[in-house]
């Protein structure tokens, strides 16, 4: 029984994983900036659309802005 339950956990733990909100989908075949071409290309990425994973490792409120450390992982799809 106890068995049974953590695979129906595990189960529901990866679907959760492997799924994203319909607001973030796009069409089959879109081309997406990767993240290699943005850092490169400078204001030519600018309102081009992008998908890219990582990881936050920093926060600071400023004033007028607010500045987001982050460390780039490559995604798999």
């Amino acid at each position: 029984m106890i068995l049974r339950m953590l695979l129906l956990v595990a189960v529901a733990t990866l679907s959760g994983c492997s799924m994203f909100p319909d607001s973030l989908e796009v069409p089959k075949g879109t081309p997406l900036l990767s993240y290699e071409n943005a850092v490169t290309s400078g204001s030519e990425a600018v309102g081009k659309k992008a998908r890219w994973g990582g990881l936050i490792v920093g926060v600071e409120n400023k004033p007028q802005q607010t500045l987001v450390e982050i460390v780039h992982f490559p995604l798999n799809k």
